[in-house]
């Protein structure tokens, strides 16, 4: 009974903007649940002659890093904000692993200076960069906001006479 007296106090678009912006409010709050923590990046790429790829990430201090590199000739550099940590030349097969230090920036690049492909696999951890959970905030002010606009649109307003 009281449903149906809700139902009948709206308006279709005071209706439909509900739903749109019920919707756009939980992709933002489904984003923003599912960016906390730490996250897991599986890779599997294939690097062609002369060419290079670079990670970037964010790793949380003590953060477990494994990659594994299949080629004939390659150049691998591990940074991380303030220091190089491995920049060296290697055949066939790599598997680096390692542990990050303090809670920083890391880069690897690895250049393909062979004659065959190579082929990159392992996993790397990261933390979510900040600027990503105002982004999933904003879109969830959006939906609100929406939702506040369509509610506009079921006030009865009093005629001029």
């Amino acid at each position: 009974m009281k449903l149906q007296i809700i139902y009948n106090m709206l308006t279709k678009r005071t209706i439909i903007g509900i739903i749109v912006g019920i919707t756009i409010s939980t992709i933002g709050l489904y984003a923003l649940i599912s960016s906390l923590g730490l996250q897991t990046a599986e890779i599997y790429e294939k690097v062609k002659i002369g060419d290079y790829i670079t990670y970037e990430f964010n790793a949380p201090e003590g953060t477990y890093e494994i990659i594994y590199v299949k080629g004939s000739l390659f150049h691998v550099n591990l940074e991380s904000e303030h220091e190089t940590k491995l920049s060296n030349d290697f055949q066939n097969d790599l598997k680096l692993d390692w542990n990050t230090g303090t809670n920083n920036m890391n880069m690897l690049s690895i250049k393909n200076i062979g004659d065959s492909e190579l082929e990159i696999m392992g996993t790397l951890k990261f933390s979510t960069n900040p600027v990503l959970y105002t982004y999933h905030i904003l879109v969830i002010i959006a939906g609100v906001v929406i939702i506040g606009f369509s509610a506009s649109f079921s006030i009865k307003r009093k005629k001029l006479r």
